[in-house]
């Protein structure tokens, strides 16, 4: 069950798997709205930097409703969610019931439709909720407290919680520690979609331009697109690299302002493309030369897309910011990885120069460097046997 979306039917199969879709129609309406605002004001920003005010006026309904919104903005589903969700119980008894989370408003409707009734609970949650303070999903100054009030019953009330990475585990075991041994660590799953792509990948050009392409959501506080635009700007005045292009793929709202402001030091050198489907957005990662990732502020949160970059066979331009970040000990078996220590001040020369011999190199041995047997264990099959122990498992509840 997932919300519905103007032009989407409420019911559909997909791979042979029953999909509901629950929603009022004119709530569900009014945020596709505000979804369609934010886009427009995001390329008028990149674009045409001289139309910031105007152009800022689209998102401003949406950075109120930030502020105000609890536990994220998503909570004006939770009506239509419940409601759903426990006709569909009454449907389907002695169901397991899997609240998939960084939308927090899954959890709660989780928590509520199987308090008391000895159903099977799992959150699954794919960004941590109480301490992710680089991307908070709330106002922390207003609801930092009952955010971990709320979220503590909930595991609490859990049998399991699935976590994308040892750090938030570490975490939230420190912080819950009567939950510790319901929190179970499951990495990122490689789509069907990017292993078909790693089959397909096609060779370089040799006349081709040089592509740096970073796919993902930027933050202003989290993860912040300025070393890489910094280094950028010294590769080209380096000058070893002739058509060098840096693409960027994704919601890149929060930092449009760094980006409008390189993008007039770079002209067609710099792109920056919104969001693409996933069929797209693989087939951009297989012409580019090198990926890049950018590391987060904090240790917490490992991005999915690492496992694409890594099973399309790309060189890695790994740029951290924050010690013992968990991409390191990720990639530390990929075939070509440049990692950079991002300290808040422009990259050195010894990094410029070090990233173009990578970029170098990466374009002369030109080839995957996928291993397929490191890359095995994030694939369909070894995944959903980690959730099926998980899932399945003959245990009375702890709640």
């Amino acid at each position: 069950m997932c919300s519905w979306q103007p032009g989407l039917s409420q019911r559909q199969v997909l791979n042979g798997v029953e999909v509901y879709r629950a929603g009022n129609r004119f709530i569900e309406s009014i945020r596709a709205c505000f979804a369609q605002l934010r886009r427009n004001s995001h390329q008028i920003l990149v674009s045409q930097p001289s139309k910031r005010s105007g152009a800022s006026l689209g998102a401003v309904g949406s950075l109120f409703w930030r502020q105000i919104a609890w536990p994220d903005t998503t909570c004006v589903w939770y009506g239509a969610a419940r409601q759903k969700a426990e006709v569909l119980l009454r449907k389907f008894p002695g169901t397991t019931v899997v609240s998939v989370s960084p939308a927090f408003t899954a959890a709660l409707v989780g928590y509520s439709v199987t308090k008391g009734n000895g159903l099977r609970w799992v959150i699954d949650m794919g960004d941590p909720f109480s301490i992710a303070d680089g991307a908070p999903a709330n106002n922390f100054l207003l609801y930092k407290s009952m955010n971990q009030r709320v979220e503590r019953t909930l595991f609490q009330n859990a049998d399991a919680v699935t976590l994308t990475n040892t750090n938030i585990r570490e975490r939230y075991s420190l912080l819950y520690p009567e939950s510790a041994d319901k929190m179970h660590v499951i990495p990122p799953l490689l789509s069907d979609l990017a292993f078909r792509a790693s089959l397909l990948s096609k060779p370089r050009k040799p006349d081709a331009s040089v592509r740096i392409v970073y796919v993902g959501t930027l933050y202003k506080r989290l993860r912040r697109p300025d070393f890489l635009l910094s280094l950028f700007e010294g590769l080209v005045a380096e000058g070893k690299l002739p058509g060098l292009e840096l693409h960027f793929f994704g919601n890149c709202e929060e930092c449009t302002d760094a980006l409008a402001l390189y993008g007039k030091r770079f002209g067609k050198m710099l792109h920056v493309h919104g969001l693409i489907s996933q069929e797209k957005t693989l087939a951009e990662i297989d012409t580019a030369d090198v990926v890049v990732n950018l590391g987060n502020t904090n240790t917490l949160q490992l991005p999915s897309k690492l496992v694409e970059y890594a099973a399309l066979g790309k060189p890695i331009l790994n740029i951290i910011r924050a010690e013992h970040d968990p991409s390191e000990e990720f990639l530390k078996n990929h075939g070509a990885v440049l990692n950079l220590r991002d300290v808040g001040r422009p990259p050195t020369p010894q990094q410029i120069a070090i990233t173009s011999a990578f970029i170098e190199k990466s374009i002369t041995e030109s080839g995957s460097q996928l291993d397929n047997r490191w890359i095995g264990q994030f694939n369909k099959r070894a995944i959903a046997d980690r959730y099926a122990a998980i899932l399945f498992r003959d245990e009375k509840r702890h709640g």
